[in-house]
């Protein structure tokens, strides 16, 4: 069994099974597909709010520690050269207890939605009750919506709305935060655009 194999079992797997039983039990209840979706992603999302919270205090913790050290950082890379340099550096790094590996927690968030993104494209992409079913003018909730049509030319527009509600609340989110975090957080988005652009119409209403 490889890595990725181990990473699929232990983490991809138990997560898509709780989106199966999430989706079918609300599935049950309501019978509509749609709604199913939707309160699977919200109840997938209330249980997230706890790791998100702790992700943003370690990234909030993180940005505060490199701004506190930013004057000491350029004042050491201006005053030293080569391999003095990088002495002095980590020997400041060591003092403040600052690790190369910190920067990982900067994209905690990121992290975190991997896997839950990859666990509902897994199920839902599987999912035989999306084809065929469909919601005002989406036609097939088992395929790229193609709700633009130009020509021979389609353009799935669920993935790019999503994707543009992600950037203006992300913004709204760290309206104070620094502008290289803006930046960070539309390569993001642009990202899961990419991934999601192809992907189930359905799989656009979990949100990500």
């Amino acid at each position: 069994m490889s890595f990725v194999d181990v990473i699929y079992s232990l983490i991809i797997e138990p997560l898509r099974l709780l989106f199966e039983f999430v989706f079918f039990f609300a599935f049950k209840s309501t019978d509509n597909v749609w709604l199913s979706i939707l309160m699977m992603s919200l109840v997938i999302n209330i249980l997230l709010l706890p790791l998100y919270f702790r992700a943003d205090m370690l990234e909030k913790e993180q940005n505060a520690k490199k701004k506190l050290m930013k004057p000491w950082v350029d004042k050491i890379k201006t005053t030293f050269k080569g391999d003095e340099k990088i002495m002095m550096l980590q020997a400041y790094y060591r003092e403040n207890n600052y690790k190369s590996t910190d920067v990982l927690k900067e994209s905690v968030s990121l992290f975190l939605q991997i896997p839950f993104f990859i666990a509902a494209y897994s199920f839902l992409s599987g999912l035989s009750l999306l084809h065929g079913t469909s919601l005002g003018p989406i036609k097939d909730l088992g395929v790229p919506d193609a709700l633009i049509s130009i020509g021979g030319f389609t353009v799935n527009l669920l993935p790019i709305l999503m994707t543009v509600i992600n950037i203006v609340s992300g913004f709204i989110y760290s309206e104070k935060g620094a502008f290289k975090d803006k930046i960070k957080l539309i390569l993001i988005a642009l990202v899961f655009l990419v991934l999601l652009y192809n992907s189930p119409a359905g799989l656009s209403f979990t949100g990500h």
